[in-house]
């Protein structure tokens, strides 16, 4: 996180998002409240409009729609936004909310052409940073965000499971790696393999999977990174994909303020 100083194909253009979010895990409240207390700790930070960038259906925004007037979710695919739009009203009604939905079709780096700039409280951008350029998308955040607007890209990565052997994490990384990685090296092109492997470099890159992701300090100040359920050694299951790319090279700064929380110690991990 960080606060701001005074014709499109993605990977996930097609999805089945009702398949989708049966499998992918909802984004916990600890998360929410981390975020909203950097936020609180900006007074300048307002509560009027949040932006989703590479929001699929737009199933990250539900952890905020209670505190938001606006919901801006921006996503590349026409039919990622039919899904959204189908999504997000209905959640809403369920819950019995009425925030002024928008949605705009545009890559990450190229997203503020259709926000607006200096128009967002709060960009979020959920599980999909990897799949875009570090430094066009975090431009193009800088831009859409109001003077004490926050930056939060936050991202899931492999389970683990804590108390289980280093055997059990073992076998399991190598399921993983034979149903998944090996089976999309073995059926992709090399457009395709080029492409993985390139979401995969920035995966892997430094210690946390999103530490390719940069934090220009003439764009945003009083950066944190969050660390849950890492170590300090390397990402989590990191020598399976190493085969894909070994990453990149760490955008951490000296001086970013790290932060590391693990379930069953910390709240904030739960």
């Amino acid at each position: 996180m960080a606060s701001v100083d005074p014709q499109i194909q993605t990977t996930y253009a097609t999805t089945d998002w009702d398949h989708y979010r049966q499998g992918r895990p909802s984004y916990p409240a600890s998360l929410t409240e981390i975020i909203y207390s950097y936020r609180r700790r900006h007074p300048k930070a307002g509560w009027v409009r949040l932006v989703d960038v590479g929001a699929g259906s737009g199933v990250a925004a539900t952890n905020f729609m209670t505190d938001f007037q606006t919901i801006h979710n921006s996503d590349p695919s026409p039919w990622n936004e039919e899904q959204a739009r189908a999504f997000l009203s209905e959640w809403a009604q369920q819950h019995t909310l009425n925030p002024f939905l928008e949605y705009s079709q545009s890559s990450g780096e190229k997203a503020y052409f259709q926000t607006g700039e200096q128009s967002a409280d709060l960009v979020i951008c959920a599980t999909a940073a990897h799949f875009m350029h570090p430094d066009g998308l975090v431009d193009s955040i800088g831009r859409m965000l109001r003077p004490g607007g926050t930056l939060a890209i936050f991202s899931y990565w492999m389970p683990s499971f804590p108390g289980r052997s280093e055997r059990f994490h073992d076998v399991f990384g190598q399921t993983f790696d034979n149903l998944v990685l090996s089976k999309l090296l073995s059926c992709t092109d090399d457009v395709g393999r080029a492409k993985l492997a390139k979401v995969v470099e920035r995966r892997m890159t430094g210690k946390g999977v999103l530490d390719s992701v940069p934090l220009p300090e003439d764009i945003f100040k009083d950066p944190l990174r969050v660390y849950i359920n890492t170590d300090d050694a390397e990402v989590p299951y990191g020598s399976f994909f190493a085969k894909v790319s070994p990453g990149g090279v760490s955008r951490v700064k000296d001086g970013e303020h790290l932060v590391h929380y693990h379930t069953g110690t910390d709240k904030e991990a739960e």
